[in-house]
């Protein structure tokens, strides 16, 4: 039974890859291109594979998801030179995020994966564990959604148009985490008087 359930993940794996590759062929070819397309198989396939890689991951000895990782950023650099031959400019790694195509999920998977072997380090996740990064890690989500409304806030013509981009990052960057930072004690305290529990888990991380 285990070893047909190996079989069968392998399987899983090997179908998501495959359906991907075909995707990715019909969208640099052209094939079809329409709004469903674009925006809900484009979507679906890609979504597939980061799920698949997930899973392989969870399981995949450190030294395997390295491999990985460097494959990843091959095919990275491979990309990047193509589509720098193809369109003479040196394109950031946004160009391919929506939707999600092997430029920008080679170089995702590539950055993501090698973290994953760091951070399985015992020594370096006892130390991350004492500090803010869990906090980070576990409210990415809002964070990222409160970084939109300060992005939103500096784009606004009332700002100085000469402020860096790296003044601008630090802003934004601080001010999310100060943000969701409080909102984190507020839920906290809202959940100690048994405040309707199921609603607060929305603005959990």
């Amino acid at each position: 039974m285990k070893k047909m359930f190996e079989i069968n993940k392998k399987l899983t794996y090997s179908i998501t890859f495959i359906i991907f590759l075909l995707y990715e062929i019909m969208y640099a070819t052209q094939i079809a291109r329409n709004v469903i397309f674009n925006y809900i198989l484009a979507y679906v396939c890609a979504c597939m594979l980061i799920i698949s890689v997930a899973y392989w991951i969870k399981e995949a000895k450190s030294k395997s998801v390295l491999i990985f990782s460097v494959i990843n950023f091959i095919i990275f650099v491979l990309a990047f030179y193509i589509i720098y031959k193809l369109t003479g400019k040196i394109m950031d790694t946004n160009y391919m995020k929506y939707p999600f195509r092997t430029y920008y999920l080679s170089y995702a998977f590539a950055i993501s994966t090698i973290l994953i072997v760091i951070l399985r380090n015992k020594k370096i996740e006892r130390l991350l564990s004492k500090s803010c990064v869990m906090f980070i890690s576990k409210h990415s989500l809002w964070m990222y959604l409160w970084h939109i409304l300060f992005l939103k806030i500096i784009g606004m013509e009332c700002f100085d148009r000469s402020i860096t981009w790296i003044l601008k990052f630090v802003v934004i960057l601080i001010g999310a985490f100060i943000i969701t930072w409080i909102q984190d004690i507020i839920i906290k305290k809202l959940k100690s008087k048994g405040i309707n529990l199921e609603l607060l888990k929305i603005f959990e991380g």
